[in-house]
């Protein structure tokens, strides 16, 4: 999710994304998580839902060409022996798909010891930063925390008083809060960091904007 909100709020074009590939399964050793589907046996793929439809008319046993692009690799194709499964009388490709913003290169987040979703939108900040030019925080030591959601909306999370009085103790001077958050995120006892509210994932740049320009970003 936060890698789908980064690259849709930096425009990255769309594509039939391979989420999955079941091994054992048709598909194993010739498509990968991560392939962005192009052409079924040269008819363009647009979206999950043509795909889907294309797939209904295939049989099992029945071998079909699917061109893909790859992450920092050269576009393939690769020829596919369709499976057979119980719940379906047409072909089994054996991946999950889904339609998402596709870059032509791999993200990996180096962070251990981090479980939840409550990192989903300084992840997908840290992606923005990454990829553009200077820095989002503008030099000022910035936390925060917030689920995020593929489209961009930023949720709640539990413990925000407990995280703040990390960052706080850390040296942050600004805490992005998600919106639903904010009447806990005010009961924390002996504040000195600016709460900033944010309730999706463009809301939360244009804050950080402001911060770094020394302008009024929205406050709980």
């Amino acid at each position: 999710n936060a890698q789908y909100a980064a690259l849709n709020y930096l425009k990255f074009p769309k594509a039939l994304s391979v989420e999955k590939v079941n091994d054992p399964g048709p598909s194993a050793g010739k498509l990968q998580a991560g392939d962005a589907i192009e052409a079924v046996d040269g008819t363009k793929i647009v979206n999950a839902e043509q795909f889907a439809k294309l797939l209904k008319t295939t049989k099992p046993d029945q071998e079909i060409t699917i061109d893909f692009r790859r992450k920092n690799a050269p576009n393939g194709s690769t020829r596919i022996t369709l499976g057979r499964n119980e719940d379906r009388d047409y072909g089994y490709l054996g991946i999950a798909v889904l339609d998402a913003p596709w870059a032509p290169f791999s993200i990996d987040f180096n962070l251990a010891n981090i479980g939840g979703p409550s990192a989903g939108m300084m992840f997908s900040l840290a992606v923005i930063d990454k990829l553009t030019t200077g820095n989002l925080n503008g030099g000022k030591f910035v936390a925060g925390t917030g689920t995020i959601g593929a489209d961009g909306k930023v949720g709640p999370i539990g413990g925000i008083t407990h995280k703040m009085a990390s960052a706080q103790d850390a040296g942050a001077e600004v805490f992005l809060v998600p919106a639903e958050n904010c009447d806990e995120a005010r009961t924390m006892p002996d504040r000195h960091m600016e709460l900033v509210k944010v309730e999706t994932l463009p809301q939360a740049v244009d804050a950080l904007n402001a911060v770094a320009s020394g302008g009024k970003p929205p406050v709980c």
